[in-house]
């Protein structure tokens, strides 16, 4: 892909692995209606009438997934912490609610676990689904415990 990795290492202490991949400004550009029906294939799902909750402290990571989710329409909602999630996913409980959340696990003020034990206390059922870049073995039970998927 034309891109370069390297890693620095200490003996006993550990590695960071670095990498670049060029930026394809093309990828971001809005999909049209006949690309999609071109490939059968990958359908786009059309969730017009969902609520999407994003929890997500990093605002690139944010556009990403909200790029990814604009095309079936839903409508998307932005959290930058577990606190604000917590607060916005009561909020709907009285009007529409949410269908649907993407949570971080590293997130300020209030984590992605805690913030799902205590959105799960709420609603049991709403599909919490985990994103994070720092997953480690364990974190996957200790994510699988608060009710993430």
């Amino acid at each position: 892909m034309g891109g370069k990795i390297r890693v620095e290492s200490t003996p006993g202490s550990g590695s960071t692995f670095y990498f670049t991949l060029p930026h394809n400004i093309s990828i971001l550009q809005p999909v049209s209606n006949a690309a999609v029906a071109s490939h059968p294939k990958n359908p786009v799902p059309d969730w017009e009438n969902r609520i999407f909750l994003i929890a997500e402290d990093v605002e690139s990571n944010y556009m990403f997934l909200e790029k990814v989710l604009k095309r079936t329409h839903a409508t998307i909602i932005w959290a930058q912490n577990g606190q604000e999630a917590v607060e916005i996913f009561k909020q709907h409980m009285g009007k529409q609610p949410i269908d649907f959340i993407l949570m971080d696990i590293q997130m300020p003020i209030l984590n992605g676990l805690e913030a799902t034990k205590i959105i799960k206390q709420i609603q049991r059922n709403i599909p919490v689904i985990a994103q994070t870049a720092f997953a480690l073995e364990d974190d996957r039970e200790k994510m699988l415990a608060a009710g993430l998927r």
